[in-house]
């Protein structure tokens, strides 16, 4: 299975919630509040990371809550590019996040491109986004923060 991700509204914007979406065989979304995003930000910078790479890590770890269960039935992830020039740096943060967990995954399984107006992951993550449907998964602090930590 090849499936491609989009996100609507950056990890960095704290005062909309940001909603993680993929799209192929199957459709999911997950939607982070942004009191969980301000939350998990917050003890990034805590523990002394720069801004730009808090974000990084905030957006990897949703990735990984995104496609975790998904991961073992999926041959190639295209991952939109929202983060221009530093796709080496999420691949790395995500691909350590599933060592972490006991998954392994190739690296040149996860690749980013451009998906888009047209995929069905933007479509979904906007329609989540704009309250006209709901997300798959509602992330809560906690399990945005144990990935972080």
């Amino acid at each position: 299975m090849d499936i491609e991700v989009d996100q609507s509204i950056k990890v960095e914007n704290t005062r909309r919630p940001t909603v993680l979406a993929l799209s192929d065989e199957v459709t999911y979304a997950l939607l982070i509040p942004a009191r969980v995003k301000r939350r998990a930000l917050a003890y990034l910078r805590e523990q002394g990371k720069p801004a730009k790479i808090a974000t990084l890590r905030v957006f990897a770890a949703g990735l990984f809550l995104l496609l975790r269960d998904f991961v073992g039935s999926v041959e190639q992830v295209t991952i939109d590019v929202e983060y221009a020039g530093h796709e080496a740096d999420i691949r790395s943060m995500l691909l350590a996040l599933f060592r972490k967990a006991g998954q392994e995954i190739e690296s040149e399984t996860i690749t980013f491109a451009r998906i888009g107006k047209r995929s069905r992951a933007h479509h979904l993550a906007l329609s989540v986004g704009r309250g006209k449907r709901p997300p798959d998964q509602r992330i809560k602090a906690d399990e945005l923060l144990t990935p972080l930590k």
